[in-house]
C-alpha cells in the first residue's frame, strides 16, 4: 500500500472516536496530499528518538506564527505540531461542531488531532515533552475567530457578490460577546478541558509572569512555556531560548496575519466601528483567565479599547 493509503487508513481507523464522523471519513475521496503525507509522517515518527514539540493551544492565539517561527529556526531535533485538541472530550466536541455545520465537514487538523492524541497517550510517561501554549485579549480573539469561521458558521450573513454584511457581523459579535459565560466560554475552559486533561498541569496553580509575558512550568517530563500574545514581537525570542537551553536566534516569523488575508479591509473596518458595552466588558475581564494572565492594568485598558465610552450611542450596534 502506498504511504497516502496507509496514511488515510489509519485517520479512518482512529476516527472510531464518534459514529458521524467515521462515516463522514469513509466517504471522503482519498487524494494522496501534503495533508494526508503529514498524517503518514505522526504515525510513524519516533517520539523517543526526536520528541516533537506541541504548540497546545484554542485557536486564533498565534499558534502558527509560533510553529513556523520554530520550524525555520531549524535549531529543533523534532517536529512542531499545533493542534487546538488532544482530549478525548474536545476532539468528540470539535467533531460535532463541525458537522452541525450548514456545509458539514470534518477539518483536517481534527484528523491531525486524532493521530497525535494516539501518539501522546502512547509515549506520554515515556519520552520528554516540550509544550508551548499562548493567550491572547478575549474580545481581540472572539472577533479573530468570527472572521475566520464566518464562511462556514453564518453564511447568510454574504450578499450574493460574497462580501460580508458589516451590520449583521458588528450585531452578531456583540451578541455573542453580551451573552459571555466564564463557565462555558471556550476560551475560559480551555486550559481546564485541554490543557489539564492532557498533559495533567493546571496552568492556573502557577503564578503568571505579568512584567515579561511568559511563564515557564515544569511538572515532571513535561515542560510548558505559556506566552501572551500581547507581548510577542518583545519576548519570543528571549522566551525560546530559556525554554530550549540554546544559545540560538529564535527569529519571529509572522504568519496568519489578517493583513494578509482577503477580507482585511472589511476586518479593520469593523475593528474601528464595534462598541462592547461596558457591562459586557467588565464580565468578560473579571473572569479567572483575564485575571489570571493580564494585570489589572491590561485589563482596564482592553475595557477601554473596546467600550469606547467617548463614542456617541448611536455608533453602537443594536442587539436584535
Amino acid at each position: 500500500m502506498d504511504p497516502s493509503g496507509r496514511a488515510q487508513g489509519m485517520v479512518f481507523g482512529a476516527a472510531s472516536l464518534l459514529a458521524t464522523a467515521k462515516a463522514a471519513l469513509r466517504n471522503a475521496v482519498p487524494k494522496p496530499s501534503v495533508q494526508w503525507l503529514n498524517l503518514y509522517r505522526i504515525h510513524f515518527h519516533d517520539f523517543l528518538l526526536a520528541p516533537p514539540v506541541l504548540v497546545f493551544q484554542m485557536g486564533k492565539v498565534g499558534s502558527q506564527t509560533v510553529r513556523i517561527s520554530l520550524i525555520r529556526s531549524g535549531h529543533l531535533r523534532g517536529p512542531v505540531y499545533s493542534p487546538h485538541f488532544l482530549s478525548k472530550e474536545g476532539i468528540e466536541s470539535a467533531l460535532q461542531y463541525h458537522l452541525r455545520l450548514p456545509t458539514p465537514y470534518v477539518p483536517f487538523h481534527l484528523k491531525r488531532s486524532i493521530l497525535l492524541r494516539r501518539k501522546f497517550l502512547r509515549y506520554k510517561d515515556r519520552t520528554s515533552w516540550k509544550i508551548i501554549s499562548l493567550v491572547r485579549d478575549p474580545i481581540a480573539r472572539e472577533v479573530s475567530d468570527f472572521f475566520t469561521n464566518a464562511p462556514s458558521v453564518h453564511p447568510e450573513m454574504y450578499t450574493a457578490s460574497g462580501r460580508l454584511n458589516l451590520c449583521d457581523a458588528l450585531c452578531c459579535l456583540v451578541d455573542t460577546l453580551h451573552a459571555f459565560e466564564a463557565s462555558s466560554d471556550y476560551l475560559c475552559t480551555w486550559f481546564d478541558k485541554e490543557m489539564k486533561t492532557v498533559s495533567g498541569i493546571d496552568v492556573y496553580d502557577y503564578p503568571f509572569d505579568h512584567e515579561s509575558g511568559y511563564t515557564i512550568i515544569d511538572k515532571g517530563n513535561i515542560s510548558l512555556l505559556l506566552l501572551r500574545l500581547e507581548n510577542l514581537n518583545d519576548i519570543f525570542e528571549q522566551a525560546a531560548r530559556q525554554f530550549f537551553r540554546l544559545e540560538a536566534d529564535f527569529l519571529l516569523i509572522r504568519s496568519n496575519s489578517s493583513s494578509n488575508h482577503p477580507y482585511s479591509e472589511i476586518y479593520n473596518d469593523l475593528l474601528s466601528k464595534i462598541v462592547v458595552p461596558k457591562e459586557t466588558c467588565e464580565r468578560i475581564y473579571s473572569s479567572r483567565f483575564a485575571k489570571h494572565f493580564y494585570s489589572l492594568k491590561m485589563r482596564q485598558a482592553f475595557m477601554e479599547k473596546w467600550s469606547r465610552e467617548l463614542r456617541t450611542s448611536a455608533s453602537t450596534p443594536r442587539r436584535v
